[in-house]
């Protein structure tokens, strides 16, 4: 099963408890700072707090105005990579 930005998102709203919505235009016009990026299959989000909704925002990185991405991210910043991992690896890693 690959894994959807929808279904990452989806994940990503259970782990924090704030809904996550996908702005695959990036034409969100709201304030609000850059948080984390997220990756997926190669291509990168960038997630941000909404300060009007509370919500967080997933927008493509390639959307983002360069002048905005700049103004938008203060500080190096987490990367969320999403990729599947069978039990049984894990399993196996853990006993290491």
């Amino acid at each position: 099963m690959q894994t959807t930005i929808h279904f990452a998102m989806s994940m990503l709203t259970r782990a924090t408890s704030i809904k996550h919505i996908l702005d695959d235009d990036a034409e969100e016009l709201s304030c609000g700072q850059v948080h984390y990026a997220l990756e997926l299959d190669g291509r990168f989000f960038l997630v941000w707090n909404d300060m009007d909704s509370g919500s967080m925002i997933v927008s493509p990185v390639e959307h983002w105005d360069l002048k905005n991405l700049l103004e938008a991210i203060d500080d190096p910043m987490p990367v969320l990579s999403f990729a599947e991992i069978a039990a049984s690896a894990l399993a196996a890693r853990a006993t290491h």
